[in-house]
């Protein structure tokens, strides 16, 4: 979930652990928006970007993201997002 300069980042398992997170990020916009990633695809990014900071860049909920490191136009991966 996105929203109020914070993210919250959830995730559970078939298993029925759950574990949850908030993060303060830099957001430019009043909207929430609640968007789901298969995980592995998520941290394969991250391991890819090597970066402490992360650009993403998303229009809502059921929209592609692009993932890349702030200030730099490549490389930039694109997450499809799961249903919620």
């Amino acid at each position: 979930q996105f929203g109020e300069n914070r993210i919250l980042l959830s995730a559970n398992n078939v298993e029925q652990e759950q574990a949850e997170e908030e993060i303060t990020i830099s957001f430019a916009s009043d909207d929430h928006i609640d968007i789901g990633f298969n995980i592995l695809y998520l941290i394969d990014v991250m391991q890819a970007l090597d970066s402490e900071q992360v650009e993403i860049n998303l229009r809502d909920g059921n929209s592609s993201a692009i993932f890349r490191t702030p200030g730099k136009e490549y490389p930039l991966y694109v997450i499809m997002p799961m249903r919620l």
